[in-house]
């Protein structure tokens, strides 16, 4: 016997095309199409807000404790600057968009690598939320990084290198 709950690509029934339709017709599809974008945002924003924040940004800096105190100090700082700028935004931590983690990126003041270490400290933390299955998405996707001044002491000049190998 066949299970009626199981249908063939073939068997499914076949969705109107809409040129095939009127005005109404396409607006009732508009508004279905609506509707679910609508109840997977709702359902997105109710499993964010169902989360303690905090209790997980601890979680994650215990874990990152344990390997490297100086890494989950500067884990801390660096989720403590996000929290107050999506406070000021009126932006939840969970709810938070690719839109808001550039903005973030963009607010932030110092030199590049204190800057480049915040995003990538802050992205870490989302990362590992993803990972946790916390969030579906790390709002932290293609970031801009700040370019830092080329060192003119990082590469050595001829003179120098010449001096290192007279030294071996």
């Amino acid at each position: 016997m066949r299970n009626s709950a199981l249908t063939t690509r073939a068997e499914a029934p076949a969705l109107p095309r809409l040129a095939d339709l009127d005005a109404e017709g396409k607006q009732k599809v508009f508004r279905e199409a609506v509707r679910g974008r609508l109840v997977k945002e709702m359902d997105r924003q109710i499993d964010a807000l169902s989360v303690d924040f905090n209790d997980i940004v601890k979680k994650f800096l215990a874990v990152h404790a344990q390997k490297s105190p100086e890494t989950a100090r500067r884990y801390a700082n660096a989720v403590r600057k996000w929290q107050a700028w999506c406070d000021t935004q009126g932006v939840h931590p969970l709810l938070a968009e690719p839109m808001h983690a550039d903005l973030f990126a963009k607010d932030l003041a110092g030199a590049p690598a204190s800057v480049n270490s915040a995003i990538s400290s802050v992205s870490s933390l989302y990362s590992t939320l993803v990972k946790w299955r916390v969030i579906a998405q790390t709002p932290f996707i293609k970031i801009n990084r700040r370019a830092e001044a080329p060192s003119e002491h990082m590469i050595p000049s001829a003179k120098e290198i010449q001096r290192i190998l007279e030294e071996i």
